[in-house]
């Protein structure tokens, strides 16, 4: 079975059509054109004779990384970190650090 043809389209789907592309049309040139412009002006004479190039900001650790906030200790946490700090222990106990026992 053969399928039917398809209709003719009308005047105001053609009207419609054609107003579809003339809008498409001026748009991408309107986006061309400022993009052109925006690239005459950045690498054109004007960044040639701009001077020095801005400064890049300097990295301040104390304000750029956030902080973690420390966690809360039980009393028995407490005891063992004041313990570890009195006998000189910083890092968690590993075979390296006990001298390979």
């Amino acid at each position: 079975m053969k399928r039917p043809k398809q209709p003719k389209p009308t005047a105001y789907q053609k009207a419609m059509e054609r107003r579809q592309v003339e809008a498409l049309d001026t748009e991408t040139a309107e986006s061309e054109s400022r993009l052109k412009a925006q690239a005459r002006g950045t690498l054109g004479g004007k960044s040639l004779l701009g001077g020095a190039p801005p400064e890049a900001p300097t990295f301040k650790p104390s304000t750029m990384t956030p902080t973690k906030p420390k966690p809360k200790l039980n009393w028995l946490g407490r005891v063992r970190l004041l313990r570890n700090r009195l006998h000189g222990f910083t890092k968690k106990a590993t075979k390296e650090t006990l001298g390979g026992l």
